[in-house]
């Protein structure tokens, strides 16, 4: 479920080792198993977790390289889909329509009582 509110105080530090390279991403939602970021999705066990005692703010530093950077991103789409969202999305709640439920009512009610 996506947070209302953004988390400010939980950051994601992506470290490329290959390109040398380092993003500093604020955490966009966090669930039991993985850190939504600006840019991916990434799990949580691949990462390492620091605490910053001046600021209060917690990083994960995760190590990635460029295709997994890709997947990340796709991960994240693939999460924001309309589509995927809508397949779990039933009302288990709502009471069943008997009139909907007639029309088969009837054939059962013809087909036992029809043939004499």
């Amino acid at each position: 479920m996506k947070s209302t509110k953004k988390n400010s105080n939980f950051k994601a530090i992506i470290f490329d080792e290959n390109s040398q390279t380092v993003n500093v991403e604020n955490a966009v939602d966090l669930l039991a198993d993985q850190v939504e970021t600006e840019s991916g999705v990434y799990p949580l066990e691949d990462a390492k977790r620091y605490v910053d005692e001046w600021t209060g703010n917690i990083y994960y530093l995760f190590n990635v390289s460029l295709p997994e950077k890709i997947e990340a991103q796709n991960l994240k789409k693939l999460r924001r889909s309309n589509a995927l969202t809508r397949m779990f999305d039933y009302d288990r709640n709502k009471p069943i329509d008997l009139f909907k439920l007639i029309p088969y009512i009837i054939i059962i009610v013809l087909i036992v009582f029809g043939g004499r």
